[in-house]
């Protein structure tokens, strides 16, 4: 099941569950990967009054390893 376009711009498509497509995530740098599922991780298993807090550090990592390949 396709979501749409990778948002890196590299016109594959990506799954529902993916931030990127496979080979785009390939290029993101081990450690900023590292960084996205400890963010993501942290923001679903965070109580509910640091979600917010949570939520900007996840984007924020989301945003650093899209425009690390872009």
């Amino acid at each position: 099941m396709s979501a749409g376009r990778c948002p890196v711009g590299c016109g594959r498509s990506v799954e529902f569950d993916k931030l990127v497509c496979g080979v785009c995530w390939g290029r993101v740098p081990q450690a900023l990967q590292r960084k996205v599922y400890s963010t993501w991780r942290a923001r679903r298993r965070g109580p509910a009054s640091e979600r917010a807090g949570l939520r900007y550090d996840y984007d924020t990592a989301r945003d650093d390893a899209i425009a690390s390949v872009r």
